[in-house]
């Protein structure tokens, strides 16, 4: 099984080039904390961490050979014990001791996540920003609130900010948590390693975990796996909101709306890439039922490698487009009175009465109260209206 991924485009290069150079990140910390531990000669360690460069390697080889050797991370490992036995035929043999080549590419993916996450985390950070700069401003501008682009009722835009922030900060909270305890070094647990590294496992993993700067895992199979799903399941839940976000403001973009201008693809985008989640988080729910302690790892990684990239993608346009968008107060306005006018006799007049625009800014300076200064504490509900 290829287990690069994506196919040979240049796009999936990449992504095996970064997930690689994470793994080669892993046994260069690996050795050096096991030379600082005194098991493996630092002779050997200086030898295994200046091969462990990406350019140094075929990166294309190492993928094709990993349906060979059963995996990505067994071909890797392979290639790098080569490699180094090169430049130090004796070093080679201190290459990945005590590890397993899942510890290898479950830490890689941890490395690569981080730093997703991380850019991920600003972005919503600036699209919280904005729109709370865009609550306070237009807390008593009027506006339609739509369902499937059919107008129900009157709100406020203040309003409709304010509760795209509490779902967008209810997201931010829930990844930073479960990314604590998803994106760990997961290193020692294997049979070989108690003997192989002398009873220094527990230093060793102090020093990976430090080098790394990623919490150790105190275990390796069915929580560790857990974790993972759980903070997978935080994405998909990122992009449902960013995807419900993209919908609305895309409508209020239309031409025959005009509620605001900005560039629709980073709307559109966000949707477009809302919509895969689903799949995505869903064939990675699948490997909660795997067989026994074999963790299915190497299926995993294209499931999490889309499912991060498609909400990283969304998080990336929406943040882009919310950086230039520009609100027509005078046209929601417009767009509420030209409806009153031509409402149907049936329909109920407490929807679209005017007063609505009042209770809904009520809520909106509510839960801008209830911010804190520069965002230390942010309610993840926004207040209901009286």
């Amino acid at each position: 099984m290829d287990n690069s991924l994506s196919g040979a485009d240049s796009t999936g290069l990449q992504r095996d080039t970064e997930l690689l150079g994470a793994m080669l990140c892993f046994e260069a910390a690996l050795a050096r904390a096991q030379a600082a531990a005194g098991v493996i000669p630092p002779s050997a360690a200086q030898s295994i961490i200046g091969t462990c460069k990406i350019a140094l390697f075929d990166v294309p080889k190492i993928v094709r050979e990993g349906a060979q050797h059963g995996g990505l991370a067994q071909s890797m490992v392979q290639n790098l014990k080569e490699t180094v036995s090169i430049f130090n035929q004796e070093a080679s043999a201190f290459v990945h001791l005590g590890c397993s080549s899942q510890e290898a590419i479950q830490t890689a993916m941890s490395i690569l996540a981080r730093q997703t996450l991380r850019e991920m985390d600003q972005d919503i950070a600036q699209i919280v920003d904005v729109l709370l700069q865009l609550a306070r401003l237009h807390a008593d501008t009027p506006v339609l609130e739509r369902v499937n682009f059919q107008s129900v009722a009157v709100s406020s835009f203040g309003w409709k900010c304010t509760q795209w922030v509490a779902s967008l900060v209810r997201c931010q909270n829930g990844l930073r948590v479960h990314s604590r305890t998803a994106l760990r070094v997961r290193w020692g647990h294997g049979l070989a390693s108690g003997t192989e590294t002398q009873g220094q496992a527990s230093a060793i993993l102090a020093q990976l975990s430090e080098a790394l700067d990623l919490d150790a895992a105190d275990t390796l199979h069915l929580s560790a796996l857990q974790d993972w799903l759980a903070l997978g399941c935080e994405v998909a839940l990122l992009a449902g909101v960013l995807g419900k976000i993209g919908s609305d403001l895309a409508c209020m973009g239309q031409h025959e709306v005009g509620e605001i201008a900005a560039p629709a693809a980073g709307f559109l985008n966000a949707r477009t890439n809302a919509q895969r989640a689903p799949q995505q988080v869903a064939a990675l729910l699948a490997l909660a039922s795997q067989s026994q302690e074999g963790a299915q790892w190497q299926v995993e990684l294209a499931a999490w490698s889309e499912l991060l990239r498609s909400t990283s993608a969304a998080t990336g346009a929406l943040s882009q487009s919310m950086a230039v968008l520009q609100v027509d107060a005078l046209r929601m306005r417009h767009n509420v009175e030209s409806l009153l006018q031509t409402l149907p006799q049936q329909t109920p007049d407490s929807l679209f009465d005017l007063k609505r625009t009042a209770r809904a800014a009520a809520g909106s300076r509510k839960y801008l109260e209830a911010a804190t200064p520069h965002r230390e504490k942010m309610p993840v509900a926004p207040v209901q209206p009286a």
